[in-house]
């Protein structure tokens, strides 16, 4: 393994260990907390940044671990100029919102918690973008959907509802994603759990119900993460309640990251795709700009409002990666990135303004 291979597990491995000492250390002082939550997501963030500007492409090793008889799954990454940057931008929403809970919290017995969750949800969103392999990604996945539920649940007990609703639309859309990911080694074996093998086979061709059927199962896991209509509810449910750091790190950022990837990985490169889907993709990317734009206008709390505008803005990404040309499809990537900015940074506006006068 080489240098740049290193450097990740070890932002990685900092990331997870961070967490763990955050947890541990405010039990015993809950002001350290913060402090050492900060650093290592600052850690995290610098080795993302060199990552981005050094690194070759493919990293890690070859070694294999595990999973049943006869079968196992790759430690493999990759960190290539626009995975890069999507990695960079996860670490560094992850250390802007810790960095910012430095002073949201007025009461701070939760706060080592949401330490934890954080840095966590950040290490599983990191691994799940790099990785090369479907089974670490899909645990991954999991972990990152896990922290969101916890991180809601900071909130106390009035986010409770609102953190059984997204960790229930969530598991059902993870249980897409397992039987998606068990499907394509039924067609192709264990081949077709390698990224770069579908990439590099050219997809599998979407001809038949059963194959059509399988492909539903990834959109399904897209665009609930992303948060596109009608699998969007989860969104405005969560944002009642929840601390404002968690909207503006998981809904607002890593979510919308890492289902927008999912989606374009699925649409361009696990699959390949007929003109009838294509058009599938579209109208779900027009239906949601129309209807979430609609419900967010009639809101009257802040948060509400920035989620269902949220949603609205991922039928602009889905309808341009439907469209399946690189303009289109440039432009939905790009628009991933942009909103995943200033929406996280409009979530923390509303923090601000909330922690001023109380209500939002």
């Amino acid at each position: 393994m080489g240098y740049y291979g290193k450097l990740y597990l070890l932002s990685v491995a900092l990331l997870a260990a961070g967490g763990g000492l955050a947890y541990l250390f405010g039990l015993w002082n809950r002001k350290t907390a913060g402090p050492l939550a900060t650093l290592c997501s600052l850690g995290a963030l610098i080795m993302a940044a060199m990552l981005w500007q050094g690194a070759p492409g493919p990293l890690g090793y070859e070694g294999l671990f595990p999973l049943s008889a006869g079968l196992s799954a790759a430690f493999r990454f990759g960190v290539g100029p626009f995975m890069g940057a999507v990695n960079l931008l996860a670490t560094l929403f992850g250390f802007c919102v810790i960095l910012y809970s430095l002073t949201y919290w007025r009461d701070d017995t939760q706060t080592p918690r949401f330490y934890a969750f954080a840095l966590w949800a950040t290490a599983g969103a990191s691994v799940a973008l790099c990785t090369r392999h479907l089974v670490v990604f899909l645990f991954a996945w999991e972990l990152v959907t896990l922290m969101l539920y916890l991180l809601i649940g900071v909130g106390g007990p009035r986010a409770r509802a609102g953190a059984a609703k997204t960790f229930s639309m969530l598991g059902f859309s993870d249980l897409a994603l397992v039987l998606g990911i068990a499907g394509l080694y039924a067609l192709g074996g264990a081949n077709y759990w390698s990224i770069d093998f579908l990439r590099a086979s050219g997809g599998v061709h979407v001809v038949g119900w059963t194959r059509v059927g399988l492909y539903l199962l990834f959109l399904i896991a897209a665009l609930t993460k992303a948060g596109a209509v009608p699998l969007h509810t989860w969104i405005p449910a969560a944002a009642e309640h929840a601390p404002v750091p968690t909207m503006a790190l998981l809904p607002a950022s890593l979510d919308k990251l890492l289902g927008i990837v999912l989606l374009a990985r699925v649409s361009l490169s696990f699959f390949e795709l007929t003109l009838g889907l294509k058009i599938l993709l579209m109208t779900i990317g027009v239906i949601t700009i129309i209807a979430a734009v609609m419900m967010a206008m009639v809101q009257h709390e802040l948060k509400r409002l920035l989620s269902f505008h949220a949603v609205s803005q991922v039928g602009y990404m889905v309808l341009g990666i439907g469209t399946g040309v690189p303009v289109g499809v440039a432009g939905g990537l790009f628009h991933m990135i942009n909103n995943a900015i200033y929406k996280s940074l409009l979530f923390l506006s509303g923090g601000a303004v909330e922690s001023r006068t109380g209500d939002l």
